[in-house]
């Protein structure tokens, strides 16, 4: 039975295209979603069935022989992927009767035989055979079906019927395992690792460029791009442009990267269709990304993530069955056979990564995954040998470190991200951080990375008013007591301070994720001493997390090429022309930049002193300071590009005639509410507030409680400084800056350095706002409901901690002298205040628009001037880079659907831009990626949210 069940699958499947198509659908790699029905609907599955089974009886075979196949993959699925561990005699029976060649290493474990020849031929007939759904056999390679030996008339006839070379046991070569090299393998003509530039400034640097010897390899300087997701990682075509995405920085000097976590298993995915690496034919689509960055000259791990309970899905597993508080989804508690097959997914995959090509993984042990949650006694309550004593606790982790260790082989990296720093009640102590990390080093692990926080955690760790820096201490506190190379990490954004966190001792590298998607030369630049020229990473989280929560492709708000890189490519312009763009703001800026760098003259004009924009009173806000090295970064680009800079001269029609094209960037102006005394004294625009032109008193109300009302709100009741002389405060470090600001944020959100207490936690010091502020929106839902998903809990926990009063459902019925009168549920009160600052949303200031269009220009907007939608950064910079001074775009259109023409289409209104659509009347939808049409493009406002947007979005004619 077992032989006719071989010779169906390898005869009829590799060699009927229709069968083989349906065979890939029904049995791939993701049998065991269909059988849970993740991912096809049961009624997709039984219709599969049947259309096989009626064709395979139709071509003579048995139809017993698909149905005993399908019953065994099924079984094998749940198995495989649960926690039941079956006696090797039934399991191996199983997975013998499988159809699917590819669903176990055993039936196609490719040996290394140094006799075998006709490489090309080999290929040839496996990709007729397997297409790209089976790893390809390298040179050399033999193809051994194993299970039985060469006796066995079913593998006689497999490897006959396919024409490949034949190892069996006992004749010729024996199979020996692959070599283990301690150098990254290259392709021919692939580039060797850069050396430094002629004008290299590594003197500046010394400690962050000094190479750094692993013993079997050596990383080219002190960086790593730490880990995170990207959302191409799932996204159709994703790891193409991951491949991009990463030989970009590989090129920018970056010595090793860092992958987003990718599952061992099912269970272990962080969402349902999250990425995974357990199986060979996942391989090839790693091996794309792999290449990219060995032929940019860099290194690669992959990290390897188990979400545990943190899984967005009810198949998650925990060492224990207690649901994390940001899931839904309770987890099932491991067997303690459950957590031996873990261990060894984690051993399968770490195996595969290798094999796809990767310089080493990292094992994801902090930030309260599946790891993580073994070893803190809050969230494993087991008393078996994977729980109870700490030493029991943390077996999970060093044995996990040992299999992959095991698996991969002895010159391959292994980074362990260990949680030094939990901050949750109940987390390890210190003593047990360096118990485990001695524990991690002595299993095999080549280095040692630190992991801040769980992300459960109510302290900020990675937001912008997060100090630089500001948790090297505790990797510092770990030197010494390994002798791995440690890796300290967490808001380190400046090739300055992390100089000075590795002059200092702090660490052996520095990690950095987001600066990397903020500038991709970052490494380049600084060893060239060009850092003034770096886009810094302000922090703010509103491209990079919050896309991902939101379930979209990462990308960068300074930065919005960022992950899409084709999309962004800026050529040169057939034809330069002259161009005007008015308004030095965000949108503006990167308007006139992306302009010049393809060629053309341009000229930005603004009325007023520097260029800036809202971005100068952005920077005021205490934790926005960040936002003043995008000004110093487009000051810079401004400048080597030769942009012609006119400031302190509103643009008049006369000023701008002459030129070719004309963009409006004039921005916004602020929204004055239609209410009763709106004119009294005591009100006062939040831009005169802001800018210090007025000075609040001591009771505020504040009208409107959206991004800019909080910022008012924080800057009124920030201790300290008065508002007037906090305008150029510097960015806050907790390297060579004031040691105060380091303490003040500790103190704030309870961080204790002395580590007296679990978890490295205490209470946090109340604050004394020096006024009293009341925050108040019109809307009845929860005040700052609309802040962004990862920073806006921050915000609203930092006003309740200063007093701040959150009303909602306001109505404002007069402002006289004894006050605002308000409406609140119904019933009348008068708050007793001295200052009203109205953030009651903006307009765009297009005054400019009717007089250029009667003198015959016709001009673009972007940024304010077109959508005065909560000063919305993220779309100004990049609605300014989408504008492109050329009306060719064949060369820049990246691949969509066949004859999508949006270029040509006439004038008429287009959704606000975004990742995910700008053109050819919603890209999103039609899978057509955004392209640049050559006029002022418009379409039917979108509703975004209660909001009706209406945005442009066009090329310079």
């Amino acid at each position: 039975m077992l032989d006719a069940v071989r010779y169906v699958n390898h005869r009829l499947w590799h060699r009927v295209p229709l069968l083989w198509r349906l065979h890939r659908v029904h049995h791939s790699d993701v049998d065991y979603d269909l059988t849970v029905g993740l991912r096809f609907h049961p009624v997709e599955a039984i219709v599969a069935n049947l259309v096989v089974i009626a064709a395979v009886v139709a071509l003579g075979a048995p139809v017993w022989a698909v149905i005993a196949s399908d019953i065994a993959t099924i079984t094998l699925g749940y198995f495989v992927h649960g926690n039941v561990r079956l006696p090797p005699s039934v399991d191996r029976a199983i997975r013998t009767m499988l159809v699917t060649p590819a669903m176990h290493s055993t039936h196609h474990s490719v040996e290394r035989d140094e006799a075998t020849t006709n490489y090309g031929a080999v290929l040839s007939v496996w990709d007729r055979a397997f297409g790209s759904y089976l790893e390809r056999p390298r040179a050399g390679d033999a193809i051994v079906f194993g299970l039985a030996d060469e006796r066995d008339p079913a593998r006689l006839g497999i490897v006959r019927l396919l024409g490949l070379p034949f190892a069996a046991p006992g004749r010729g070569p024996a199979p020996a395992a692959r070599p283990r090299q301690s150098v990254v393998r290259r392709a021919p003509g692939t580039l060797a690792p850069r050396a430094p530039a002629p004008d290299s400034d590594m003197s500046r640097y010394p400690h962050l460029t000094a190479p750094l010897d692993l013993g079997f390899t050596t990383l080219a300087n002190r960086v790593l791009m730490g880990s995170m997701h990207t959302g191409l990682e799932e996204a159709k075509h994703g790891f193409e442009r991951l491949a991009r995405f990463y030989a970009e920085r590989a090129r920018g000097g970056v010595a090793l990267i860092v992958t987003g976590g990718i599952a061992p298993d099912l269970a272990g995915r962080l969402s349902p269709f999250a990425s995974q690496l357990s199986y060979p034919w996942q391989v090839g689509k790693h091996r794309t990304v792999t290449a990219a960055v060995h032929e940019a000259g860099g290194k690669i791990a992959m990290q390897i993530l188990h979400a545990g309970r943190y899984a967005y899905h009810p198949l998650s597993v925990a060492p224990s069955a207690i649901r994390s508080p940001i899931t839904p989804f309770k987890p099932r508690a491991l067997s303690s056979a459950g957590v031996r097959r873990t261990i060894a997914d984690f051993a399968r995959t770490a195996e595969l990564a290798r094999r796809a090509g990767y310089d080493g993984v990292e094992i994801m042990g902090s930030e309260g995954y599946l790891i993580n949650q073994f070893i803190v006694a809050r969230t494993n309550q087991r008393d078996d040998e994977w729980g109870g004593a700490y030493a029991n606790r943390i077996r999970f982790a060093i044995e996990t470190v040992r299999g992959v260790r095991a698996a991969a082989g002895p010159d391959f990296i292994v980074i362990f991200r260990l949680s030094m720093l939990d901050l949750v009640e109940g987390g390890s102590t210190w003593d047990e951080v360096v118990e485990l990390a001695q524990g991690i080093e002595a299993a095999g692990a080549t280095i040692i990375n630190t992991g801040i926080g769980w992300h459960e955690a109510r302290v900020p760790t990675i937001a912008t008013m997060v100090p630089r820096a500001a948790y090297t201490w505790v990797t510092r506190r770990l030197k010494g007591r390994v002798g791995v190379p440690l890796v300290t990490t967490n808001r380190i954004n400046d090739p300055a301070v992390a100089e000075a966190v590795l002059a200092r001792g702090d660490a052996d590298m520095v990690s950095m994720a987001r600066p990397f998607l903020a500038d991709a030369e970052f490494v380049k630049k600084a060893v060239e001493g060009r850092a003034d020229e770096i886009n810094t990473c302000i922090a703010c989280n509103q491209a990079c997390l919050d896309h991902i929560f939101e379930n979209r492709a990462a990308s960068c708000l300074v930065n919005p090429a960022a992950c899409r890189e084709a999309e962004f490519a800026v050529a040169r312009a057939a034809a330069p022309k002259r161009v005007a763009v008015v308004g030095a703001g965000p949108a503006g800026m990167a308007c006139a930049t992306t302009a010049a760098e393809r060629g053309h003259a341009v000229t930005l004009f603004d009325a007023a002193g520097e260029i800036g924009g809202q971005f100068n009173l952005a920077k005021r806000i205490p934790g926005k300071e960040e936002f003043g090295e995008t000004l110093r970064y487009f000051r810079s680009r401004l400048a080597r590009l030769g942009v012609n800079v006119v400031l302190g001269k509103r643009a008049e029609v006369a000023d701008l005639a002459g030129y070719d094209a004309v963009v409006l960037a004039t921005g916004i102006v602020p929204r004055t509410p239609a209410i009763s005394g709106i004119e009294h004294p005591m009100v006062a625009s939040y831009v005169d507030i802001v800018s210090g032109r007025r000075t609040a008193g001591a009771r505020v109300a504040i009208l409107g409680a959206g991004g800019i009302g909080f910022d008012v709100a924080e800057l009124l009741t920030h201790p300290g400084e008065p508002v007037a002389a906090n305008v150029a405060a510097p960015v806050p470090s907790a390297v060579g800056g004031d040691p105060r600001t380091l303490d003040h944020f500790r103190n704030q959100w309870g961080i204790d350095a002395s580590y007296a207490q679990r978890g490295g936690t205490k209470a946090p010091v109340p604050e004394s706002a020096p006024r009293a502020v009341w925050l108040l929106q019109r809307k009845a839902s929860k005040v700052g409901e609309g802040l962004a998903k990862t920073t806006g809990w921050i915000r609203r926990t930092l006003l309740k901690q200063r007093g701040v009063k959150m009303l909602a459902g306001v109505e404002y019925e007069r402002i006289d002298d004894a006050g605002l009168h308000v409406l609140v549920d119904g019933k009348p009160q008068v708050l007793d205040v001295d200052t009203i600052v109205v953030c009651a949303g903006q307009e765009p200031r297009r005054e400019l628009v009717a007089a250029l269009e009667a003198a015959g220009t016709k001009p673009t907007l972007v940024g304010g001037a077109d959508v005065a939608a909560e000063l919305d950064a993220k779309r100004a910079i990049e609605q300014g880079t989408r504008v492109r001074a050329d009306a060719k775009w064949s060369a820049l259109r990246p691949p969509g659907r066949a004859g999508c023409r949006a270029e040509a289409r006439p004038t008429r209104a287009v959704g606000q831009p975004s990742a995910d659509a700008v053109a050819c009347g919603g890209a999103a939808a039609t899978g057509c990626l955004p392209l640049q049409p050559s006029a002022v493009v418009a379409s039917a406002p979108r509703r975004r949210g209660s909001r009706r947007v209406l945005a442009r979005q066009a090329t310079i004619p």
